[in-house]
């Protein structure tokens, strides 16, 4: 049973899908399993003036006028086979739905396909959020955050830790009129992690990658630039985002300079060849032989920089290499993920 607490131990943060950016706000029933929850609130200020009144150096307060309030911030926590799928999917921006494998106690994210991404603008890839922020006597109050969506996503995966994400969201506004809910938190929620021998790390031709040896963590990033100050006159709150330039997908691989990573990887960089990257934790078996799973697949890469084997002291020889996602000429899905966990419903 939750106790109230006057600490941060004492909050949560619960989302709801949004089918439409700007409509009535939908009251959160999925708690997230979270880390933390920042954000930076934004009233668009404007001080009037210069004024030229007989001396006065100080700006008067009638001048000050909020043009609008909108809110910006950053998710973080470990990605988990529960209360994470919508979260996923909305970064993505994929129309794809929870589906029931067989008649095991396992959904998967866009059943046997999975999840690819798609275009936010298109697919309504928008969430109503709340926050329940405790006073120190241990009240928690309410801060509403809607129509919500995700500028940047972080997907870490680390041979030595846990898979973990990051969001940064745009939000339309931020309200308080929402009453607080009566948060349900997710149960039997389990951390992703590369631990598992069934866990891999892949590169290859797209559909062929082969476990690969040597690369000790990969950063998987998707950045959407997007005009998020869509603001008219006779509006109070401003319109959806709107994608206003190429979407910014990479890879940063941390990798020690084995035999197989120098053919695998280090070469391609100066031969130009594109591949396919894809990084997998597999945790329990959940029903039917499916297993509890998060996979990311950046299908065609261009090693971009920090490729050169340099020798500098005693240790290891290493690098971080940046890599490029880029779409390939079948016009593949730029990054694909797999999402297999416990949850029925968002």
């Amino acid at each position: 049973m939750a106790i109230s607490l006057g600490s941060g131990l004492g909050g949560f943060a619960a989302i709801a899908a949004q089918p439409t950016y700007g409509a009535t706000f939908v009251t959160p029933t999925r708690v997230l399993m979270i880390k933390s929850a920042k954000s930076t609130w934004d009233p668009h200020l404007v001080y009037g003036g210069p004024y030229l009144e007989g001396g006065i150096t100080v700006v008067p307060g009638a001048a000050r006028v909020s043009t609008y309030l909108d809110a910006k911030g950053t998710l973080m926590g470990d990605m988990t086979n529960s209360a994470a799928a919508l979260l996923l999917k909305v970064a993505l921006a994929s129309s794809a739905s929870l589906t029931q494998l067989g008649t095991t106690s396992a959904w998967e994210l866009g059943g046997a396909t999975g999840a690819n991404m798609g275009v936010a603008d298109t697919n309504g890839s928008y969430f109503d959020m709340q926050w329940g922020v405790p006073t120190s006597d241990g009240t928690q109050k309410p801060y509403n955050f809607p129509s919500c969506v995700i500028t940047k996503a972080e997907w870490v995966f680390d041979k030595t830790g846990l898979v973990t994400y990051s969001y940064d969201f745009d939000a339309q506004t931020v309200q308080t009129s929402t009453a607080l809910i009566t948060p349900t938190f997710p149960t039997n929620a389990v951390a992703f992690n590369m631990a598992n021998a069934a866990s891999t790390f892949k590169i290859g031709a797209f559909g062929s990658e082969a476990v690969l040896d040597g690369v000790r963590k990969a950063t998987f990033t998707l950045e959407r630039p997007m005009a998020t100050d869509r603001i008219y006159l006779g509006q109070q709150l401003k319109e959806s985002p709107i994608t206003n330039n190429y979407i910014n997908l990479s890879v940063t691989l941390e990798a020690d300079f084995l035999p197989a990573t120098k053919t695998a990887l280090w070469d391609l960089f100066l031969a130009n060849t594109p591949f396919s990257v894809v990084a997998t934790a597999i945790g329990s078996v959940i029903g039917g032989g499916n297993s509890n799973t998060f996979g990311l697949n950046m299908t065609n890469v261009f090693i971009d920089s920090n490729a050169e084997p340099n020798l500098d002291g005693p240790d290891v020889i290493k690098n971080s290499l940046t890599l490029k996602g880029t779409v390939d000429a079948a016009a593949d899905p730029a990054l694909k993920a797999t999402y297999i966990g416990i949850d029925t419903a968002f």
